[in-house]
């Protein structure tokens, strides 16, 4: 895994570089985390699905290129993000 701030200084996560593995991203968010899926927007090669944990959304984002990151839509809240992307990804 791999942070980095994007253009709005926004911590994102990178948690992959295969975009194929989004779909076992999504189950261990929803197993793992007890995350709940509150909107899919799937365009023609990227998916944004966001999660809901403790009042909080995630981001879960599949780009071909780019692979499978995951954010906080607001960016606030990056304790969270860490400790989900550590531990609720982990088998």
């Amino acid at each position: 895994m791999k942070e980095y701030r994007d253009a709005s200084g926004r911590l994102t996560i990178d948690l992959t570089d295969n975009d194929q593995q989004f779909n076992m991203f999504v189950s261990r968010l929803e197993k793992n985390c007890k995350a709940r899926l509150t909107q899919k927007l799937d365009g023609l090669e990227q998916r944004y699905w966001d999660f809901e944990i403790d009042d909080v959304t995630f981001v879960l984002h599949s780009d071909p290129m780019m692979g499978v990151s995951i954010h906080v839509e607001d960016g606030s809240n990056e304790d969270l993000l860490r400790f989900v992307a550590t531990k609720c990804f982990e088998e």
